[in-house]
This record gives C-alpha cells, sequence and structure tokens, in this order.
C-alpha cells in the first residue's frame, strides 16, 4: 500500500483524478485513507476498520441473544432490499466535501455487510459449539441446499434479473455450501496429497490476490483494443457464454496475481525481509 500511495502522489497523470491539482502530500495522505482512490478493492480496509472498532459492541450484542438474532435478522433484510453502497463522487467542489462522500460510503458499507460479518460469527459460534452436529449435517445440508439454490438461480437471475440484494445473498450461500462440502471432505481432501497442498496453498495467498485481482481484471475488461467487458455484458451472448468467460477471467485473474505475489515474496526475501506479509498479504 505505502509504494503505490508514493508513486500515485509523487506521479498522478490522469488529470480526470480530483486529487490531480492537489500536492503530493495531500495524495498521499488520501490515498492512505482510501486506497479505493487507485485499486477498486482496497475499499475493505477502511470498512474492516470499522468493524474493528465496533468490535467490544458485538461482542456484548453476542452476549444477548433475542437482540444479537433480531439485529441479524434485519440487517440480513436490509442487505436484501437495498443495493451495495458506493462513493458518489459527483459535483466535487472541495477536499472536505471529498472526504465525507467517502467516509458515508464505508459507513453505509458497514451496514450493508452487517448481515455477511456477524452471519461469520455466529456460523463459527455454531461449529465450535456444536462441532459433531455440524459435521453429521453438513453433508445433506449440501446436497438439500442445492435445490433451493439452483431455483433461486433460475428465477431470480435467468427469468427476472438479479439485484444487488439478491447477489449478496447468493454469495453467502455460496460460501455456506462452500464451508459445508469442505467439513464433509475435510479427510478426504487430506488423503490427496497434492489437493491438500494445492489449497492450503491458495488460502495463504489468498489475501494478498484479493487486494491485487483487480488489476488484471481492469486491464482485460477496460485496456485491451478488443473491448471484452462488451464481449462480455453483450445481451445477445447465452449463458453459457458468460460463465465461460467468468471462469476465464477468473483463471487469468489467479494466475496473475500468484505469479506477481509468488515474485514480490522472493525479492522481499532476497532482500532480507522475513514478514512479508505486513507488506504484501503473503
Amino acid at each position: 500500500m505505502l509504494p503505490v500511495a508514493l508513486i500515485f502522489a509523487f506521479n498522478c497523470i490522469d488529470k480526470s483524478n480530483f486529487l490531480y491539482n492537489y500536492h503530493p502530500f495531500v495524495r498521499f495522505l488520501e490515498v492512505m485513507a482510501f486506497g479505493e482512490i487507485i485499486n477498486f478493492p482496497l475499499w475493505f480496509i477502511p470498512m474492516i476498520i470499522i468493524f474493528f472498532i465496533t468490535a467490544p459492541i458485538l461482542l456484548w450484542l453476542r452476549e444477548k441473544k433475542v437482540l444479537w438474532y433480531s439485529i441479524f435478522l434485519f440487517s440480513l433484510i436490509y442487505t436484501i432490499v437495498t443495493i451495495r453502497p458506493g462513493v458518489n463522487l459527483a459535483h466535487l467542489h472541495n477536499l472536505f466535501q471529498y472526504n465525507i462522500n467517502y467516509f458515508q460510503g464505508y459507513i453505509n458499507c458497514y451496514f450493508y455487510f452487517y448481515s455477511t460479518y456477524v452471519g461469520g460469527m455466529i456460523i463459527c459460534e455454531l461449529i465450535e459449539r456444536y462441532p459433531d452436529f455440524i459435521y453429521k449435517t453438513s453433508k445433506n445440508f449440501m446436497f438439500i441446499s442445492l435445490v433451493p439454490y439452483i431455483l433461486g438461480y433460475w428465477l431470480f437471475v435467468i427469468k427476472l434479473g438479479y439485484s444487488e440484494g439478491q447477489l449478496a445473498i447468493a454469495k453467502m450461500l455460496t460460501i455456506i455450501w462452500v464451508l459445508a462440502f469442505f467439513i464433509t471432505y475435510q479427510d478426504k481432501i487430506k488423503s490427496i496429497p497434492i489437493v491438500d497442498k494445492t489449497l492450503k496453498f491458495f488460502a495463504k495467498y489468498s489475501f494478498g490476490i484479493f487486494f491485487i485481482h483487480f488489476y488484471p481484471l481492469n486491464i482485460i475488461l477496460h485496456k485491451l483494443p478488443y473491448r471484452t467487458e462488451n464481449w462480455y455484458n453483450s445481451t445477445s451472448n447465452s449463458d453459457i457464454h458468460s460463465i465461460f468467460c467468468a471462469i476465464l477471467y477468473f483463471i487469468i485473474s489467479l494466475g496473475f496475481s500468484v505469479v506477481v505475489l509468488s515474485s514480490l515474496k522472493f525479492v522481499l526475501n532476497k532482500l532480507g525481509v522475513k514478514n512479508t506479509r505486513m507488506f504484501i498479504g503473503v
């Protein structure tokens, strides 16, 4: 984050960027506070900081079961019926308004993703309290949940068209399904060394991958001359075509991210840096 902020601060060439006419020191501070300015996935950092700050309150609420689950239910409904918040940078007049808009956007993201964060806390608590029950029922849950999942995809995505709320819930359901899959087949996975090592490798690199995966996607979708965003989003394309494109982009983005992170880790190790995770997330 620090090197990228310094590069942007002293080498901002995008005249359309609101910070273009400001002093490099101001640019540096803004990027360190709101990394999304130069790398979209970095929106996550300010939002998760708010969760860390409010963690004591969440832990206190967790002891008040009725209130805890009631707030979670309302937050889940809020996620479904609203759209994912963004930062409104239209009609900006000064730096103060610029910062206020960003801060407001992250506050809105906090409430939007509250159900996801607290949902994870609830699942972890259930696994910790009832490990045997979770292990025994995970396989049944995995197969039974496929039915409403497929029906929901057919109804909301193919027939009615998806909304941001449906997409957020679909992501949560996907995470729960994947978790159930690994709980069910964890022993079999561990018995196959190459599969076990591969999954552990990506788990180790996942944090770093999240923060740089947007760069190859941005190049593929917007910078290449044949404009692949039109190829991907064209209304004339079939679902199979879109799925193929999504898988292809996923593989390219994942491969690029792993190569870059591995190279950076190698260079940092050669320079004597032991805690590379602090710099590149790996």
